[in-house]
């Protein structure tokens, strides 16, 4: 199956969504602002699309260079938007603590130094472990860690970032909760309620009711171009490893009713305001800025606060992850104790590689008795063993309620043979 495991950076395999993070930060170096052009120099960031699909270069011979630039103008509008917005409502709320989940490899941390805000980026270890050396040779007044490794639906991790800022906090996720099933986003939830309960402040984010791919559509303008790039996404997410789990809510009340059910109050706020400056904006015609104006006052980012109401609550509180091996002849029997997530995903992938190269296996069975938490990430190695040894050579004994219910309602029982 895999060879050199050593060599293998499996932080970034089990989490392939950086790469949309390197995407970000080159549409904001490419809209103009100067702090994004920096990190984007100093980080070596080129042409993450070509890792993030074998789809995300079908659009080269799929659209004239007229249609593709509308399309990459669109996408980049959006990107540039969302940041100019966070910035806005962080100016705005007067907060001097900024946890960004999610953080990516925005320039947000200098943006933050300069106006004189506290910042925390929390982000998956294949990020941080690059943005953490380079916040050190730009952060020269940071006082703590500018950047940390963690699991946004693990309620202790998000307080160990949290703990490192004072006073009430801005926190924002920009570009996660598309990748959460319901379970994830309800722990992710119920752990930011946490941290706002401690420390006051509100959570604000775009990901719940800011349809980003709408920007592409209506820079598009022409229904026959429209269908063609649906067909290229879709096939970038056919190829990809990622989760995109399908629209679990029908309706907006139903989505803020989710969140208020669980303690958060929702307050929609402006995406777009009049007196935003947008430099991609400025790049389409009259009619098309008069467009693209239109579907950004359509959009409200939300802002949750936290209240006082008594709710239930169903954080999983295990950490780490243990691993109990068995084989027998071309078996492999796993079972695992603890918690699957961002940060124990890549240890399982490493362990299960080794094991291929020194005694092999064409069946894999996982004892998931013991397992308290299975995140998207989890999923992703049974998806990505499944694709090695096949699909009808994987089996799952023994899983627990919680772990049964999240194979079944995410359709991986399609993918495994949970027994």
């Amino acid at each position: 199956m895999m060879t050199n495991a050593k060599e293998i950076n499996y932080k970034e395999i089990v989490n392939p969504t950086f790469t949309t993070g390197q995407a970000t930060l080159e549409m904001l170096a490419a809209a103009g602002n100067p702090d994004a052009i920096t990190y984007k120099e100093l980080l070596s960031i080129s042409n993450s699309k070509e890792k993030i699909g074998n789809g995300a270069n079908a659009g080269n011979s799929i659209f004239s260079p007229e249609e593709g630039r509308a399309l990459m103008m669109g996408v980049t509008l959006g990107i540039e938007a969302r940041y100019a917005a966070v910035s806005r409502l962080l100016k705005e709320s007067g907060y001097q603590s900024m946890l960004d989940i999610a953080s990516g490899y925005t320039p947000r941390a200098l943006m933050c130094q300069k106006e004189g805000i506290d910042y925390v980026g929390f982000d998956v270890p294949a990020v941080v472990d690059r943005m953490a050396p380079l916040a050190e040779q730009l952060m020269d007044t940071a006082t703590h860690p500018v950047y940390v490794s963690g699991d946004a639906t693990n309620a202790n991790s998000l307080k160990k970032a949290a703990d490192l800022l004072k006073g009430e906090l801005f926190i924002t996720c920009e570009g996660l909760l598309i990748y959460l099933n319901k379970s994830e986003l309800e722990q992710m939830i119920q752990g930011i309620r946490q941290v706002l309960l401690e420390h006051g402040g509100a959570w604000y984010s775009s990901d719940m009711e800011v349809l980003y791919d709408q920007f592409s559509a209506v820079a598009i303008n022409k229904p026959d171009v429209l269908e063609r790039w649906n067909k290229v996404v879709n096939t970038m997410k056919e190829d990809s490893t990622v989760n995109f789990f399908a629209e679990e809510f029908q309706t907006l009340e139903e989505k803020i009713a989710f969140f208020e059910e669980r303690g958060l109050h929702v307050e929609r706020v402006p995406f777009y305001t009049e007196d935003t400056r947008l430099n991609i904006l400025y790049g389409f015609d009259l009619d098309g800025q008069t467009r693209m104006k239109q579907l950004m006052q359509s959009f409200y980012i939300w802002k949750m606060t936290a209240t006082n109401e008594a709710v239930e609550e169903t954080m999983q509180a295990a950490n780490g992850l243990e691993m109990q091996c068995q084989q027998t002849g071309d078996t492999l029997q796993v079972a695992l104790v603890g918690r699957l997530d961002t940060l124990s995903a890549p240890e399982l992938l490493k362990m299960l590689d080794e094991r291929s190269e020194t005694d092999g296996f064409r069946e894999l069975v996982f004892d998931l008795a013991q397992l308290e938490y299975l995140s998207s990430t989890g999923l992703r190695i049974f998806l990505m063993m499944a694709k090695r040894i096949g699909g009808d050579h994987l089996f799952v004994d023994n899983a627990n309620e919680f772990v049964r219910e999240i194979f079944e309602t995410t359709g991986f029982t399609d993918v495994v043979t949970v027994r």
